[in-house]
């Protein structure tokens, strides 16, 4: 078991499920992500079948996102985060030159006003990094310019 230390919390995380997280991001060199649930259930990304903004909405707890470069960052705790948990990848594709992920970012919202604790994957060389944590606003999201982060498309409701 591995514990992760969180504000207030330590939660347990068998360990084969973050080596397994680790793996399948090193293999496929991107980010994974992967959500438990208030009855210990997970889904991750690699799953077959498995979309987020399909993923049942109620009993969302925590979110995980793993890097290739073996490192992974966890958002939320033992309560119910139903309709607060959010991940989505920011890309580009140009004309002539193909498409690329820019980072792939989770996120928790903890406000009543749209406050929310993000981490972001990165790609680069050696696996990318992750940064954060830092604090932004969903409905104003300003890593990268984002903006109002849509319920529609990320499986939340909105404000």
């Amino acid at each position: 078991m591995t514990l992760i230390l969180l504000p207030h919390q330590h939660l347990p995380v068998p360990e084969y499920q973050t080596r397994l997280g680790v793996l399948y991001a090193q293999a496929q060199n991107r980010s994974q992500w992967s959500v438990r649930f208030t009855d210990g259930s997970i889904v991750n990304e690699w799953d077959e079948g498995a979309d987020w903004v399909k993923l049942r909405r109620s009993g969302r707890q925590a979110v995980r996102l793993y890097a290739p470069n073996g490192r992974f960052a966890e958002l939320g705790d033992t309560k119910d985060a139903t309709d607060r948990l959010f991940q989505f990848k920011i890309a580009v594709r140009t004309v002539g030159h193909g498409a690329g992920v820019l980072a792939h970012v989770v996120g928790l919202i903890w406000g009543t006003n749209g406050e929310c604790d993000a981490y972001a994957w990165e790609p680069g060389p050696d696996g990318g990094r992750i940064v954060g944590p830092w604090t932004d606003q969903a409905w104003d999201f300003q890593y990268h310019r984002v903006g109002r982060i849509e319920g529609r498309h990320l499986g939340i409701a909105n404000p």
